[in-house]
């Protein structure tokens, strides 16, 4: 016995010793990586490296959230979150409250990381931040977590001028689901505020899948009857995006809205609707009173094929408007029509100069040949190639 602890009893001594140069060495390795934070040359393989370094990098780095330099507690913000220990918790969220704008929204993002619903509501009350890039951080973290409770809180993020807040908030809905997003963003369509029914209206068409009726239904109701003609443009913006048919008839009936921006938005939309259906109502709205959305509905029968969108867009030439002339010339040019190739030659006899060059152009484009706007040689190539004088027309 007495042989076996004098045996034993030193290997055990030179294990402990082993064990705690170890701990010493690694809290000495995490602490000069936690130094090269604040040098932006080494800071991204440090922080790499104490990622590697797991569970035991853990407790350096949360002393780190307190330096005095912003570099380091950013730093180490990021090394938790990537590190995911919950241990990290409460300190990223106390982090929240840092001076410093970039070590919020890196902490915010670091929360996201770590995956924990406590989260939730310091995150939800980060979107009210005066700084844009701390609103950002918070709503990606917000859909990383994926909890139902921070959506009416993104919604509302989204009534902004700012893209990338608007873009951070979509995703971030997007991120919690659309099942759970869609059902409050239509909700969001009867409430008094115009400014969250147009952010709904606009996150509908950003999420929203065609010929979902969840959504084209309250769309349609929207463009009907909301008393913000901004929503109602939007509405019609979004009825286009989703491609929703059944949409037709209440889009041509916005036609005869009394804003502007609503009839030029629905006789955009119902040109990508893309169906056989809506060249009539094109062709109708090529009539309006309203040049601009005349020459918006020649512009949209450009991606029709058939002969009557050309027949009309032929016809749309001798318009007594001038901006009608030039799309229904540039509509023809998409259309690809031979059958128009005579009355754009005709197009560049006209003391037009802009109208001159739709026509020259959309003329190479139907033909393959290019003369310009020089409307001599148009017509030679036409006699050649066609046996009749571009003047007699079809």
């Amino acid at each position: 016995m007495r042989w076996t602890q004098r045996f034993f009893l030193p290997l055990l001594w030179i294990s402990a010793f082993s064990i705690l140069v170890n701990k010493i060495s690694a809290e000495d390795d995490i602490e000069k990586l936690i130094a090269q934070f604040s040098d932006e040359n080494l800071r991204d393989e440090a922080i790499a490296k104490a990622v590697k370094m797991g569970s035991k990098a853990v407790e350096p780095l949360l002393a780190a959230l307190s330096h005095k330099e912003k570099s380091i507690r950013a730093g180490a913000a990021e090394a938790l979150g990537r590190i995911g220990d919950k241990r990290a918790l409460n300190g990223l969220i106390e982090r929240l409250k840092d001076e410093e704008s970039y070590v919020k929204a890196t902490a915010a993002e670091a929360l996201g990381e770590l995956k924990s619903k406590d989260a939730v509501e310091p995150l939800i009350k980060l979107l009210s931040d005066k700084d844009t890039l701390v609103k950002r951080s918070a709503a990606k973290a917000l859909g990383m977590l994926g909890d139902e409770k921070s959506i009416p809180h993104l919604v509302r993020l989204s009534v902004t001028q700012d893209d990338f807040l608007w873009r951070a908030a979509s995703k971030a809905l997007l991120d919690i689901g659309r099942e759970k997003v869609i059902p409050v963003l239509v909700d969001s369509l009867k409430k008094d505020d115009g400014q969250l029914r147009l952010a709904s209206v606009r996150l509908l068409s950003e999420l929203g899948d065609k010929g979902d009726k969840k959504i084209t239904t309250p769309l349609i109701e929207v463009l009907k009857n909301d008393k913000d003609e901004k929503v109602r443009e939007e509405a019609a913006k979004a009825l286009g995006i989703l491609k929703e048919k059944e949409s037709l008839s209440a889009l041509a009936d916005a036609l005869k809205d009394k804003k502007k921006g609503v009839r030029l938005a629905a006789v955009k939309a119902i040109g990508m609707l893309g169906d056989a259906e809506a060249i009539k109502t094109l062709c109708d709205a090529m009539n309006s009173p309203d040049a601009d959305v005349a020459a918006a509905a020649a512009e949209a029968l450009g991606s029709f094929k058939e002969k009557r969108a050309v027949e009309r867009l032929i016809w749309g030439l001798h318009s007594s408007y001038q901006k009608i002339r030039k799309a229904s010339a540039a509509a023809l040019g998409e259309t690809g029509a031979k059958e128009a190739i005579p009355h754009l030659i005709r197009m560049l006899a006209k003391d037009d100069k802009e109208l001159n060059k739709i026509a020259a152009d959309s003329l190479a484009r139907i033909t393959g040949e290019n003369f310009g706007t020089d409307y001599k040689k148009w017509c030679e190539w036409y006699q050649k190639n066609y046996g009749r004088d571009a003047e007699e027309g079809d």
